[in-house]
């Protein structure tokens, strides 16, 4: 069965509990048959090169960036994906350099000194957007730690509007029919915009998700995905726990 046909032309192919990553510019020639939506079209066929490592290496970690080892069982491909997500734990956040929503620049300095929250989002995000009014009541929880911050990297542009509000612009494509793709949000953390081309940096591969980084600029804690029917309670009490334990250990030092 094939599960997906990327435009770039790699298909991933699912038999059993094995998956099978194919790329275009390899070897073995592979026929692909791609059954459109519409009931009754002919398919169509597209041809493929792929050579097939029937043995899946343990170094798998040691490969380059973009590159995987072939077959996956599904096990596997947990492994990968929760490694892929989890890898910056306890290592030190990148250099980087964007804008404030309100101005001024934002680097990896403004990290050091404070424990800080960091969450990467987008107004086309359902999850994303569900979980704002759980995150603004961690920020009320700490509303009186001048040595906590709360920062959100947002993904697309960000407009000041004439009452000083905060307009978050959608992409493009979602909301090409409309005027005006912006929307107004009441989240309490402090904006960064056009941040989505540091999300790989952070190896933040899927939004939202929500980072501890404590004040020598270590990421301490890794929270990927939100609930949309939920109040988050699991998510801010993680985080919660997280803060007051680096706020314990600076209290120590």
């Amino acid at each position: 069965m094939i599960t997906r046909l990327e435009t770039t032309g790699m298909v991933k192919y699912k038999c059993n509990d094995s998956v099978l990553f194919l790329l275009p510019h390899d070897t073995i020639p592979f026929e692909v048959l791609i059954t459109p939506k519409a009931e009754g079209s002919p398919g169509v066929r597209r041809h493929f090169q792929a050579a097939i490592n029937p043995h899946f290496k343990d170094d798998w970690k040691e490969l380059p960036a973009g590159s995987l080892p072939m077959p996956l069982t599904a096990s596997q491909v947990i492994a990968l994906s929760n490694y892929s997500y989890f890898r910056m734990l306890n290592q030190a956040i990148p250099d980087f350099e964007l804008e404030y929503a309100r101005g001024g620049l934002c680097t990896r300095n403004d990290f050091l000194g404070k424990t800080t929250v960091l969450n990467f989002w987008s107004a086309s995000c359902i999850p994303c957007v569900a979980e704002i009014p759980a995150l603004n009541s961690l920020v009320s929880a700490f509303e009186d730690e001048e040595n906590v911050q709360f920062l959100s990297f947002f993904a697309d542009s960000i407009v000041v509007n004439a009452q000083d509000e905060l307009i978050y612009m959608r992409p493009r494509q979602f909301g090409a029919a409309n005027k005006n793709r912006g929307t107004m949000v009441d989240f309490h953390f402090t904006q960064v915009k056009n941040a989505a081309n540091v999300f790989k940096d952070f190896d933040v591969r899927g939004i939202p998700v929500n980072m501890v980084v404590d004040k020598h600029g270590i990421i301490r804690c890794i929270e990927k995905g939100a609930s949309v029917d939920g109040n988050n309670e699991m998510l801010i009490s993680e985080l919660e726990s997280v803060i007051k334990d680096l706020l314990q250990v600076d209290s120590n030092m």
